[in-house]
């Protein structure tokens, strides 16, 4: 690597948490962030893995590192802990005890961000080995600057870290095929085993690796011996890894089997499901292909076609693609049975390999001429498209259906409306000089926490009309009024009906009536 890619390259990755911290600062804890942060302390000071068990370990922990630092009050004689109600004891936790909930969510937040400073490095370190430097920091600019990724790579939950540790893992999976050793494998086994303790369905990594290493063996004639050893040597660190994930307790494997059992117990079988302003009880099979369609930048999406397109030029090399393209496949084909369609976040994880796939565009055959011109075009678009959404990351749209206003139109929940939104709405308030508000709020933060005096809204003022003052009412409340509307067989349509006085953050409508 030179000295002039060096800086760029250092550049970028400090643009990361910069943007992420800056961001982080201006919003509420979202909705699963409220169990997620207050589970993994108590797993640390008790040892206890009663709370939020549907999900792996790994993420909570690493977020709650930093809160060992403080004096925090941990109330185990509340009853929350003792049904193991996780929001309520979260909520709790934070906001109830006395405890600073404002340093802690920072301090929490900090780990996932790190853990995307180096995501991104593998990011370009990959795309670099693959087609060279220019592709290298093509990949890293679409990850430095996508709005889906930094969204996301500042909170504690496990969508991110599931799309880092799959990628770092089929990252040292592909290193180890290059040049198989003992060092490679155990690397490739950390990698691997933390992918699997992050998220459940990261353990669709091991049918990839069981389909690339027989594949890889075959081509490149590595003696069948070697590779067994090498995958049992990977094999003993997954166990060890779970193992200590949960303390090694002697139940260790019974608590990660009766997560993966517990995944969807909270979900109701008469919950509907919305997107392209339609509600079904059951799920889309192809929800998540839309969703990627108007949530993706539309620079990325024309790289992407542009990468397919040219994918039989120069570079392309079955031995490496594969490693790239099938863990996509199978996170988009395993989402076509997802029993959830709760929002992009869940296919997070095609994202990483994506950008290294494109990057290897800049070596297409094609005039140069062409290939640089789009390039640059396409990047600037990219870049100001990102500038124009911050700190709302969450919220973001492309241009297809008219950018963000109109994302309500199309999906709700973590897509455009995740509960983030309470200190903008603090300061809009404060600016305006409302003293009171009714608020309509979806997530599991505290208004009050950011002092906002909310008041109740009654039922019969959102189904027959609201009465005089200022309202604030979640983005996917809004969506779900026509649910409720379809349901009564009457009732007012708010988004149709009110025009809102201010947005915040794309995510709540201000009404003042």
């Amino acid at each position: 690597m030179n000295k002039k890619t060096a800086i760029i390259v250092i550049a970028l990755l400090l643009i990361i948490p910069v943007q992420a911290i800056l961001s982080l600062r201006l919003k509420s804890l979202t909705f699963d962030e409220t169990s997620h942060l207050p589970a993994g302390y108590t797993y640390l000071k008790t040892g206890d893995f009663r709370l939020n068990l549907e999900q792996p370990p790994l993420i909570k922990l690493l977020a709650a590192l930093p809160l060992l630092a403080m004096d925090l009050k941990l109330p185990l004689d509340n009853e929350y802990w003792r049904v193991a109600s996780q929001y309520q004891f979260g909520s709790y936790f934070l906001y109830y005890t006395g405890n600073d909930a404002g340093r802690i969510i920072l301090a929490g937040r900090i780990p996932v961000v790190l853990l995307s400073v180096m995501l991104a490095y593998f990011v370009f370190l990959w795309a670099r080995k693959l087609y060279g430097e220019p592709a290298g920091l093509l990949a890293l600019f679409l990850y430095a600057f996508c709005p889906n990724m930094l969204a996301h790579s500042r909170l504690v939950t496990m969508d991110f870290g599931a799309a880092c540790f799959m990628f770092i893992a089929c990252y040292t999976g592909w290193d180890y095929l290059e040049k198989p050793s003992f060092r490679k494998a155990v690397v490739s086994g950390v990698f691997l085993s933390l992918a699997l303790v992050t998220k459940f369905s990261c353990a669709m990594l091991l049918p990839v690796f069981a389909i690339i290493f027989a594949y890889g063996a075959y081509r490149d004639k590595i003696p069948v011996r070697t590779l067994l050893k090498h995958v049992l040597v990977m094999m003993a660190i997954c166990f060890m890894i779970i193992w200590a994930s949960y303390g090694f307790r002697g139940d260790a494997f019974a608590l990660y089997a009766k997560g993966i059992r517990m995944i969807y117990w909270n979900q109701s079988p008469d919950y509907y499901f919305y997107m392209n302003g339609k509600f079904s009880l059951r799920p889309w099979w192809y929800y998540y292909l839309f969703a990627f369609l108007i949530k993706t930048p539309v620079p990325t999406l024309v790289f992407l076609l542009a990468s397919v397109f040219t994918a039989k030029g120069k570079g392309f090399r079955m031995k490496n693609e594969i490693w790239l393209l099938m863990p996509v496949m199978f996170v988009v084909v395993s989402s076509f049975f997802d029993s959830r369609n709760m929002g992009l976040r869940r296919i997070l994880q095609v994202y990483p390999f994506l950008f290294v796939f494109v990057g290897r565009v800049v070596r297409a055959d094609v005039k140069r001429k062409i290939i640089d011109g789009m390039t640059v075009l396409l990047c600037a678009w990219y870049f100001v498209g990102s500038l124009s959404i911050f700190p709302d990351y969450i919220t973001y749209f492309n241009e297809f259906i008219g950018g963000p206003k109109n994302g309500i139109k199309y999906l709700d929940d973590s897509n455009i409306d995740w509960g983030e939104d309470l200190p903008p709405l603090k300061k809009y308030m404060d600016r305006k000089g409302i003293r009171e508000i009714k608020l309509i709020y979806y997530g599991t933060s505290s208004p009050q926490y950011y002092g906002i005096n909310a008041k109740p809204v009654r039922e019969d003022e959102i189904i027959n009309g609201p009465s005089s003052g200022f309202y604030a009412v979640s983005a996917h409340y809004l969506a779900r009024m026509r649910l409720d509307i379809l349901m009564r067989g009457y009732g007012v349509d708010w988004l149709r009906q009110y025009k809102p006085v201010a947005r915040i953050g794309n995510a709540i409508y201000v009404y003042e009536f």
